[in-house]
């Protein structure tokens, strides 16, 4: 029945359309030695069939590779990889599509086609949407408080640090206006030495107390 049917449906595609899939049987056994009984004692109906089955492949290979893709952007959660990464899929299936219209020119196989770019259009909408909602569902949640704490830790270690310079400027420049001429020479040198090798100690004791006492803080601020 099933044979019947296809070689009906083949005689209105085209008036050789028996002839051109044994070519395309033939052009199989060429490219697969490991099929050549299949294709030598197949039918056309049994063509087809071979056909529908690496065609099945095909899509499930791309399904795997999308699948895993996904995997991958989810553990490195890089927008721009993922983009690239898209493109990337997206060249490949085109480089594809257009190889098998070259190898084989015919309608059933175009059909196929078709229906394969769109299945691999509509995998690769669905999984760049569910990638795009997880991706911003973990930055909103890791974004955020990261960002509390970053902001809450850098205005405390700013305040701190601009206290402590302005006091020391203030201090400095009273006892500067107060000295003679000769002294301030040598104490303009020796503040000269000393403003080099003061900075690198302060942000050492600040350091480790500002995170400490602002994570405290937060301990403290929460339930």
């Amino acid at each position: 029945m099933m044979e019947t049917w296809y070689q009906d449906t083949s005689e209105e595609w085209s008036p050789q359309g028996s002839f051109t899939f044994r070519n395309q049987g033939a052009r199989l056994e060429d490219e697969h030695p490991v099929n050549l009984e299949a294709v030598e004692t197949s039918t056309p109906g049994g063509d087809f069939h071979h056909r529908n089955l690496t065609i099945i492949i095909v899509i499930v290979i791309v399904i795997v590779i999308i699948i895993v893709i996904v995997i991958v952007i989810i553990v490195i959660n890089v927008d721009i990889i993922m983009i690239n990464m898209i493109i990337e899929i997206l060249i490949i299936t085109i480089i594809i599509i257009i190889t098998i219209i070259i190898i084989t020119t015919n309608m059933i196989v175009i059909f196929t086609i078709i229906i394969i770019t769109t299945m691999i259009t509509i995998t690769i909408t669905i999984t760049t949407m569910i990638t795009i909602i997880i991706i911003i569902i973990t930055n909103m949640i890791h974004h955020h408080h990261h960002h509390h704490h970053h902001h809450h830790d850098d205005h405390h270690h700013h305040h701190h640090h601009h206290h402590q310079y302005d006091h020391h400027h203030h201090h400095h420049h009273h006892h500067h206006h107060h000295h003679h001429d000769h002294h301030h020479h040598h104490h303009r040198h020796h503040h000269h030495h000393h403003q080099h090798d003061s900075p690198p100690p302060p942000p050492s004791p600040s350091s480790p107390s500002a995170p400490q006492d602002n994570l405290d803080f937060l301990l403290r601020r929460s339930p």
